[in-house]
């Protein structure tokens, strides 16, 4: 959410075209308390981000790439959570 915020403000938001962050949930995190509406709520912020650049001629293929990048490296974080039991 902060880099959508700062994206907004006029920021220039850089991708590392190799995505490295990964999900770690510990048992006890606030994270772990609902790890399906965690990940609805990134994936509904994502298409929002993705909505805001169309918007406003930002979009391009190289952004819209790494934003499925993104999504689908939450995703796999997601299934590998559920899978342990997080």
């Amino acid at each position: 959410e902060l880099m959508f915020r700062l994206l907004k403000a006029g920021a220039e938001v850089v991708p590392d075209p190799v995505p490295g962050a990964r999900l770690r949930v510990s048992r006890n995190s606030i994270s772990s308390t609902n790890l399906a509406e965690n990940a609805k709520r990134f994936l509904q912020l994502r298409a929002q981000i993705m909505e805001y650049l169309e918007a406003h001629g930002m979009q391009t293929k190289n952004r819209t790439d790494w934003n499925g990048r993104i999504c689908q490296t939450a995703l796999e974080d997601l299934n590998r959570a559920m899978k342990d039991g997080q």
